[in-house]
C-alpha cells in the first residue's frame, strides 16, 4: 500500500461537512476510517499557482533522495538558494514536505499525490433575501 496525500479544490464548508459526517458515524459506533491526509485549496487557480512545475519537480526530487537540506537541494537542482528556500517553506507550510528539526533536512514521505478537482458546481448558490424575482408575482383569480 502506498503512502498518499490528497490535494483537492473546494470550499471550507465541504471540508467541514466531510468532518462532521465522519464524526457522526463515529458517534454511532462505526469505526473511524483510516487517517487520510488532505489539503484543500479554495479553487484550481490557487492550486496551480501554488503547486508550480518547479515545486512539483522539487517534491519528486526530495522524495527520491529521502531527505535533503535546502542548500544541497538548491545546488543539486541548479537553482538559486533564495528561490529554493521560498519554495521549500511554502511546501512545508502546506504539509507536502516534512522537516527533521535535528538536522534541518526536508523530506517528502508520500509515494502518491492524488489531485481532485471537481468540474461541476455541486451546490446551488444561495439566494439573497433582497434579490427580486425575474417573474412578477401571480395574481389570484377566482
Amino acid at each position: 500500500m502506498s503512502n498518499k496525500i490528497t490535494v483537492r479544490t473546494g470550499d471550507i464548508e465541504d471540508a467541514a461537512k466531510e468532518f462532521i459526517d465522519i464524526w457522526h458515524k463515529t458517534e454511532k459506533g462505526h469505526a473511524p476510517p483510516a487517517a487520510i491526509e488532505k489539503i484543500n485549496f479554495k479553487d484550481q487557480r490557487l492550486l496551480f499557482k501554488t503547486l508550480t512545475p518547479k515545486r512539483f519537480e522539487m517534491l519528486k526530487y526530495v522524495h527520491e533522495k529521502g531527505s535533503v537540506s535546502i542548500r544541497k537541494l538548491a545546488k543539486e537542482l541548479g537553482r538559486d538558494y533564495s528561490n529554493v528556500h521560498h519554495d521549500v517553506k511554502i511546501l512545508y507550510q502546506l504539509g507536502l514536505m516534512l522537516k527533521d528539526e535535528k538536522n534541518d533536512e526536508y523530506s517528502v514521505p508520500w509515494d502518491v499525490i492524488v489531485t481532485e478537482i471537481p468540474l461541476t458546481v455541486l451546490k446551488k448558490p444561495k439566494k439573497s433575501p433582497n434579490t427580486t424575482s425575474y417573474y412578477p408575482p401571480r395574481a389570484a383569480r377566482g
